[in-house]
């Protein structure tokens, strides 16, 4: 259980620290220094430009004055924050969530996560053909048609996924 320490919940909003769900309760303790923040761990962080947000924070390996601030959604950017911004932070020790209350991602959300992935085998394709080396034989890199033929299947299990999220 949660020792002593002053301690504070925070309803929070939004997509970015899927898969924990907008409108779940933060518990948390509070943080007195640069030194009690572990790195990676979530924080409720209170500044002065972007109010109050949930995220994981991430030290800065050089300088003791800056931060990076991380969602756990993938789909947000990661964003530096200075520590003379920074009013307060709590460390998150529970998070509190409605029964049954569970995600349920929307279709824009799936189609974003189903372009992501369609790029990133996009780039995969485009390094493969550079890392195969050509010889005198008649092996040159695979056709973008063929490596499309072999993703397929892949294709259709990220689809059936996203469908069952939707029901």
């Amino acid at each position: 259980m949660l020792g002593a320490g002053q301690y504070r919940a925070f309803e929070i909003a939004g997509d970015s620290m899927l898969p924990t769900p907008s409108g779940s309760v933060v518990v948390c303790h509070k943080v007195d220094g640069w030194d009690d923040i572990r790195n990676n761990e979530a924080y409720i962080v209170v500044t002065n430009r972007e109010g109050i947000v949930y995220k994981r924070v991430v030290k800065s390996n050089r300088y003791q004055s800056k931060v990076t601030l991380v969602s756990d959604n993938p789909q947000y950017d990661p964003y530096p924050v200075n520590m003379d911004e920074v009013l307060e932070i709590w460390q998150a020790d529970a998070v509190i969530q409605k029964m049954g209350q569970q995600h349920r991602m929307s279709v824009n959300h799936l189609a974003g996560m189903v372009s992501q992935l369609q790029e990133q085998v996009s780039m995969l394709q485009k390094t493969n053909e550079e890392l195969i080396p050509v010889t005198g034989r008649k092996n040159a890199p695979r056709s973008q048609g063929n490596l499309s033929r072999c993703c397929l299947p892949c294709k259709r299990d990220v689809f059936a996924v996203a469908a069952s999220a939707l029901r």
